[in-house]
């Protein structure tokens, strides 16, 4: 939303305007815009809680995974990430949620996985963000409750509101 004010001086047009920060939704939808459909997070919530049969992979790094994820989510990586080894153990059938931080990288391995005909993929929208954010419960390496996310630097970070950020 803008403000916009403009005042007109000796042969000079002053513009000041106050602009509306990006929202967290708005960044989430430009972040996980895409080819994957979003899935939210209340709706996978509910699966688990159903006990229905979805595939959660975490597309961030080992370091984040790590320090914590979804419960039942397996570490599929980004950087190095490659189809022919990662996902060998999946039917192409199953529902498929990836996720990241706020969604970008869980859109692009989506997409791939999509590519490669993967039926029912989805993205976690917001990422494990959003997800903390609703206070949903997350896990450590040792799969007990943590409080902790890795934030993944200082300017994503800010995205995060609940929980302890981690950065290492």
């Amino acid at each position: 939303m803008r403000n916009l004010r403009v005042f007109i001086g000796i042969g000079f047009i002053f513009l000041f305007g106050s602009f509306a920060e990006e929202t967290f939704d708005q960044m989430a939808s430009k972040m996980g815009k895409g080819k994957a459909p979003f899935v939210k997070a209340i709706v996978l919530k509910e699966w688990m809680d159903l006990k229905k049969q979805v595939t959660i992979l975490d597309t961030r790094e080992a370091k984040e995974f790590q320090t914590s994820h979804l419960p039942q989510a397996f570490h599929l990586g980004y950087d190095n990430f490659s189809l022919e080894n990662s996902v060998k153990l999946f039917k192409k059938d199953e529902v498929i949620i990836c996720y990241c931080s706020v969604g970008y990288r869980s859109q692009k391995i989506a997409e791939k996985l999509l590519n490669a005909g993967y039926k029912k993929v989805y993205n976690l929208y917001g990422g494990i963000f959003n997800w903390v954010n609703l206070g949903y419960e997350i896990v450590d390496a040792k799969g007990e409750k943590t409080n902790r996310v890795h934030a993944y630097n200082k300017d994503w970070g800010k995205w995060l509101v609940k929980g302890e950020k981690v950065f290492n």
